[in-house]
């Protein structure tokens, strides 16, 4: 006979532990001023290059300092030149303060904007606009 498992949520869950505390402010800053958007428990943006390249470059900057700061971001290439990144804290299913900090270092990563904003086409749900990027 097995017995019961406690259910366990993945949603977040505010709580003095800080890894899995929010600033709810703060992460609106990050939303409001660099076009990242929250989608439930993830932070996603999607950044436009050049071309298949310089998106490859782009995931490579990322994946380099994702790795120095262990925390570590579903990258998704899409249509071969878009960059859609998806941030979450995995372990606790939601969005933590931590989730901030690579947001902006991804950002400050990217090329800078140039042109009108393109829009992305998944098979998953994910926002409508991208932040438009040039390689």
């Amino acid at each position: 006979m097995r017995t019961a498992r406690p259910h366990l949520s993945l949603a977040f869950v505010a709580s003095s532990d800080p890894e899995r505390t929010l600033d709810e402010h703060a992460l609106l800053s990050l939303i409001t001023e660099s076009g990242w958007t929250r989608e439930g428990d993830r932070l996603t943006k999607t950044y436009q290059l050049k071309g298949f390249k310089g998106a490859i470059r782009l995931v490579e900057r990322i994946a380099e300092a994702a790795n120095e700061m262990n925390h570590h971001p579903d990258i998704h290439i899409e249509r071969y030149r878009l960059v859609r990144i998806v941030l979450t804290t995995h372990l606790i299913g939601g969005i933590r303060d931590a989730d901030k900090t690579p947001g902006r270092r991804i950002d400050e990563l990217a090329p800078p904007p140039r042109g009108p904003p393109a829009r992305a086409t998944s098979p998953v749900a994910h926002p409508s606009w991208c932040s438009p990027r040039s390689s």
